[in-house]
């Protein structure tokens, strides 16, 4: 609905029925949510104390990605399995998925769907 929404008022566009469905089915397939989910991350600060070499102890400043995936809540250990598959297999076709969706103009179905 809030993409049909955002296509409908998209300014200087009026797309028509035809045209509206298949620039909706391109942005909420599970291939492409998958993706966004996949690519959406937060740098969080990991700081922690660590011994300094000297005998003392001193915070050494780290940040972390947390992606939204890991957000996920769940009790299975077969969606943590299929994340340690897909999360490597997005890692390897992300730069190919950006190029195409910022610079083609042919939707990146393939790289979407690549294992």
């Amino acid at each position: 609905m809030v993409v049909t929404d955002y296509l409908y008022h998209a300014p200087g566009k009026e797309y028509g029925p035809g045209h509206m469905h298949l620039r909706k089915s391109a942005v909420v397939n599970t291939h492409f949510l998958s993706y966004i989910c996949l690519r959406c991350s937060k740098q969080i600060d990991a700081s922690m104390p660590r011994p300094d070499g000297h005998g003392g102890i001193s915070v050494q400043s780290d940040t972390q990605p947390i992606y939204l995936w890991q957000c996920l809540f769940h009790s299975s250990h077969r969606i943590l399995d299929d994340f340690k598959t897909i999360f490597p297999r997005y890692q390897k076709n992300k730069d190919e998925i950006e190029a195409a969706l910022s610079k083609e103009t042919i939707f990146p179905w393939a790289a979407l769907t690549r294992g």
